[in-house]
């Protein structure tokens, strides 16, 4: 029975001299957990999964449990490319303890290292390849096809240091009508995930400055209120856009209006803090509103214009101050400018996306981070904008591939993808959408192959080592 999510390249030889039950515990381990976790089981001797055989096996399941732990480590050891992207210490660490997991299932603690090596040439000969072969050495096993029990994963998923962007290319099985004026990327940036978190701001805006100034200020109240009035004219006309369902006329009368309306904040005289923190956001609406009207004045039935990302403005850089003032002293009023401040910078993400998609490929420092896992095989990501299953995307994968973390090196990687699944995580406010890899090279499933299992030794080294010290 050949273990799931390790490439069939390992040594899998121990296990299957298992009984059943304890191979099938042994499965379950090496697809679930990262190499941190199963060393600390190891060391342990427990783990749920052999409970129910305490009562199958009385006699021997101590021993065998045993014996279990040892043969994943050997799996999981001889699983790691010799050459991905870890230190000689690291790879060390990982040597010695496959030499001492081998010790152990062979009862060879009187062996030295080369007569123990020599052991395993014929039986366990994956084991012997591994310590045998130089680390520069490529290794290409035929693979072993057997039916695998409830798995159909071949590649084992985890994380690293990886930023992406993604443009969606199309979707063959959807029928999706053209859109009137604009050609859109057909990404739902509205979604309903986005649309909760922007009437969950309004509403606490709202509340904030009825609480702050209705009462005490009710002029000044209103001025508020016709302020964010604009926000939500914005926010209809970018919907309008990202969906290809508007008037391009209609909407570009609106914007100008925006743009050219006379804002007076004069009646704010009194409070010269507050009256240039509204200007800021003035500033941030203006930047918002102009940018759409440029894109929508370029933008043709044929082709949607395509600008760089929106710079970052005052307000940007002084809402850390805000925060951690609003964090000493809770505020109506500032919290009102926080919560607008959260608005508008959503409404800038969704901005960049429909006119930036592509011109943000040229800047990975605008590329997220937020992803759940990744492995040769695809790629789990979360995003506030919603696409389709089976949706076809151009995935940018910025990958660090130093052996240093106070050191990185980063690769770029264009990889097409297929969304195989959408699930919706009410808890990040986000969606998980997992892709597969479409006839990737083998030199880019190579370079993310070595960075997440460089990130795993590297996260196995490092809790060994804090936990022996």
């Amino acid at each position: 029975m050949i273990m799931p999510g390790t490439h069939y390249d390992n040594d899998h030889s121990f296990i299957e001299d298992l009984p059943f039950d304890y191979r099938l515990v042994a499965s379950l381990l090496i697809r679930e957990y990262p190499l941190k976790s199963l060393m600390l089981y190891a060391k342990e001797q427990e783990h749920e999964l052999f409970e129910p055989l305490l009562e199958i096996y009385p006699k021997s399941h101590a021993h065998l449990k045993q014996q279990t732990f040892w043969a994943v480590m050997v799996a999981k050891l001889t699983f790691f490319a010799k050459d991905c992207y870890i230190t000689d210490r690291e790879f060390e660490f990982l040597r010695s303890n496959l030499l001492e997991n081998l010790r152990y299932l062979l009862d060879a603690h009187d062996l030295d290292e080369k007569s123990l090596i020599k052991t395993l040439r014929n039986a366990h000969y994956k084991s012997f390849d591994w310590l045998t072969r130089d680390r520069d050495e490529s290794r290409r096993y035929a693979l072993e096809i057997r039916k695998r029990r409830k798995n159909d994963r071949r590649y084992f998923r985890y994380r690293a240091y990886v930023n992406h962007h993604f443009v969606r290319l199309g979707n063959h099985e959807l029928d999706e009508p053209f859109a009137k004026d604009i050609h859109t990327s057909g990404i739902v940036h509205f979604s309903k995930i986005v649309n909760q978190k922007l009437d969950f701001l309004t509403q606490q805006y709202q509340h904030q400055i009825k609480n702050a100034l209705a009462e005490v200020h009710p002029s000044i109240y209103q001025l508020f209120k016709s302020f964010f009035a604009h926000y939500e004219d914005l926010r209809e006309i970018l919907n309008g856009v990202s969906l290809g369902r508007l008037s391009v006329v209609d909407s570009k009368k609106r914007l100008k209006k925006n743009l050219e309306a006379k804002r007076d904040f004069s009646i704010l005289k009194m409070s010269q803090k507050t009256q240039s923190m509204l200007h800021d956001f003035k500033d941030k609406l203006n930047q918002i509103t102009h940018h759409t009207l440029v894109l929508l004045e370029n933008s043709t039935p044929h082709k949607l214009y395509q600008g760089p990302p929106l710079e970052k403005l005052k307000v940007d850089f002084d809402i850390k101050t805000y925060l951690e003032m609003q964090a000493l002293n809770n505020r109506d009023l500032l919290g009102a400018f926080i919560s607008l401040y959260f608005y508008s910078s959503l409404l800038e993400r969704i901005y960049n996306n429909i006119a930036s998609s592509e011109f943000i490929i040229m800047f990975p420092e605008y590329w997220a981070d937020n992803y759940k896992n990744i492995s040769s095989g695809g790629f789990a990501f979360y995003s506030e904008f919603q696409v389709f299953k089976n949706d076809i995307l151009e995935i940018m994968l910025r990958v660090n591939i130093s052996t240093n973390p106070d050191e990185p090196e980063y690769v770029d990687i264009q990889q097409k993808a297929k969304v195989v699944r959408i699930e919706e995580d009410e808890s990040l406010g986000q969606y998980l959408i997992a892709c597969q890899f479409l006839l990737a090279e083998e030199k880019n499933l190579k370079l993310i192959n070595h960075s997440i299992q460089g990130f795993e030794v590297r996260e196995a080294f490092e809790c060994c080592h804090s936990v022996a010290e």
